[in-house]
């Protein structure tokens, strides 16, 4: 009889657990999702680029070595009086922008410190989809984004900025 008892507080703690890990996971997706609804509801709605024209600006949305990243080429192409190695809107991987419909998903295996989303539009004067994604970082300061892959690009953000010129 004590096995019995053993085993159905066993079970009942097994099932408890595994509804803990995941409303913990569905937490942590959504808050990736809030912060990915929060940048591109801009994109949805007006033709304005968000601004992340220096490294305190970009670190509202960048991890911090990303933000430095930025802040720096934003910098040097100032001083240069010259276009910097980031020529175009990170967040969706062009230049021209009209407000559009954007589906945003954060893929499943997302963890309480990392997630990856995409955001799937397409592009003013197109007629073809293209998918923006992004690695996701939480950090103290909540979620940032630590690299962004585009469809038709073959490096990423860090690549592009940490590229020798």
């Amino acid at each position: 009889m004590r096995k019995l008892g053993f085993l159905v507080v066993l079970g009942s703690l097994s099932v408890s657990l595994m509804g803990f890990f995941a409303a913990t996971s569905f937490a942590q997706t959504a808050s990736a999702q809030a912060f990915l609804q929060s940048i591109y509801a801009t994109y949805q709605k007006t033709d304005k680029a968000l601004d992340i024209g220096s490294q305190q600006k970009a670190a509202r949305y960048f991890v911090p070595p990303v933000a430095k990243l930025i802040g720096e080429d934003t910098a040097t192409s100032a001083k240069r009086n010259e276009v910097g190695k980031l020529d175009f809107d990170p967040f969706i991987g062009g230049q021209d922008w009209a407000p559009t419909r954007i589906d945003l998903t954060v893929l499943a295996g997302a963890t309480t410190d990392r997630a990856t989303g995409t955001a799937r539009f397409t592009p003013p004067g197109e007629k073809e989809p293209t998918t923006v994604t992004l690695d996701l970082t939480k950090t103290a300061a909540g979620w940032r984004i630590a690299d962004i892959h585009w469809a038709r690009q073959a490096d990423s953000l860090v690549a592009i900025l940490t590229k020798p010129e």
